[in-house]
């Protein structure tokens, strides 16, 4: 189902047409409900309703050839507005009408001018939407006061009769007024319910992107510390090792060769870890040529074997150039682990990970090192963890 919000103008118009014509055929089932009915002849005008029936037959008729414009010229962009423009006018004129005639003073005309403005202003230009409004207000404004004043009858479709003297009548003329309103309410819940669907995944989309480091498509460094966060705040004691990976000479291959390779050569890396990782395991870029690796539920081993797989992949998958050279990326990793508990830092953990890199560095780059395993010589290695790790590799 498409979105209301991304209709083009002529397609809204032709929504508003569906609309009448629909809301037309339940006054149509009311309509002749009452006249076909001997108490309810007591409480109507029926002369009054073959009246407004005729009218009405009349408004469907414009809204049923202005619905075959709109769905004929719905591709050209100069008839978009005049389509928008004429559907209102049509809708309009006809919801004026039906005020007038059902009482100015009403719950159902209360609900549609309330409701109207909030969802004109989500399918409709906001000048458009703002002058109809105008244009409605004032003619209501003169119709309520010439029924007032006696000029025009109140209501004219009911009898004249004071609802506090037939208790019947008073019944009939509340859920007549509720079967007016039903219609627009439905059409209000639904607009609702699909701005809201739209809002919310606007809002889902914002925190996604909030989240994302644009050039790599990886989570960014912010990302990860709040991340790290909430494993400690969990508090389990479960095991997690980190990796941080560094890009080798990545300086060095930004000054010979430009921006915009290097920027291709961190792309092409963010993609090769992709595919040497879990889709659960957390990848962020962490610097400008570092990224950073958490594994959850496994100890050094795990995370030293597949920390030692990304090197490969990253290695032995050249980036292609358009002179058809090809550049290979070597890259060094630290790896460390620990446990999800809240007496640990996550600055304390970062600068330990920082360390086992720069020892992996200063053993000659191009290499995975890491820090004494604590869980080999405390033996905390859970058999949920030994689960895990069996199915890293595999």
């Amino acid at each position: 189902m498409r979105n209301l919000l991304e209709l083009k103008y002529s397609e809204i118009a032709s929504l508003l047409m569906v609309i009448l014509l629909a809301q037309l055929l339940t006054y149509l089932v009311w309509g002749l409900a009452c006249v076909s009915h001997p108490i309810y002849q007591h409480y109507i005008r029926p002369d009054v309703v073959w009246n407004v029936l005729t009218l009405y037959g009349v408004s469907a008729i414009a809204a049923t050839v202005w619905l075959s414009l709109c769905m004929s010229y719905r591709q050209e962009q100069r008839w978009q507005i005049h389509l928008c423009v004429g559907a209102l006018i049509i809708y309009f004129g006809t919801m004026l009408y039906a005020g007038y005639i059902t009482g100015l003073l009403t719950l159902a005309l209360g609900v549609v001018l309330a409701g109207t403005p909030i969802i004109g202003l989500f399918l409709f230009p906001a000048m458009i939407v703002l002058w109809s409004m105008l244009g409605v207000g004032a003619v209501l404004t003169l119709l309520t006061y010439a029924s007032v004043a006696g000029y025009l009858p109140y209501a004219p479709l009911f009898r004249e009769q004071p609802i506090s003297g037939s208790p019947d009548y008073g019944v009939f003329y509340f859920w007549s007024q509720i079967y007016f309103v039903l219609p627009f309410l439905l059409i209000l819940a639904g607009v609702g319910h699909q701005f809201l669907q739209r809002w919310t995944a606007l809002q889902a989309h914002v925190h996604h992107l909030k989240q994302i480091d644009h050039l790599t498509g990886l989570h960014h460094r912010h990302a990860a510390y709040q991340h790290l966060q909430e494993i400690l705040n969990r508090n389990t004691g479960t095991p997690f090792a980190l990796a941080l990976l560094d890009l080798d000479q990545f300086t060095a291959l930004n000054k010979q060769h430009g921006h915009a390779i290097a920027d291709r050569m961190l792309q092409h890396s963010a993609n090769t870890l992709r595919q040497g990782l879990r889709s659960e395991d957390f990848v962020a870029r962490f610097g400008a040529d570092e990224f950073l690796i958490v594994f959850e539920g496994v100890t050094c081993r795990t995370a030293l074997s597949v920390a030692e797989r990304c090197r490969q992949l990253i290695y032995h998958q050249h980036l292609f150039l358009e002179n058809g050279e090809y550049l290979r990326q070597s890259s060094t990793i630290g790896v460390i682990c620990t446990q999800s508990q809240q007496e640990h830092q996550v600055d304390h953990l970062l600068e330990e990970l920082q360390q086992a890199l720069q020892k992996a560095k200063a053993y000659g780059r191009n290499r995975v090192y890491s820090h004494d395993c604590p869980f080999l010589h405390e033996h905390l290695t859970l058999p949920t963890v030994r689960r895990v790790e069996l199915r890293y590799r595999a």
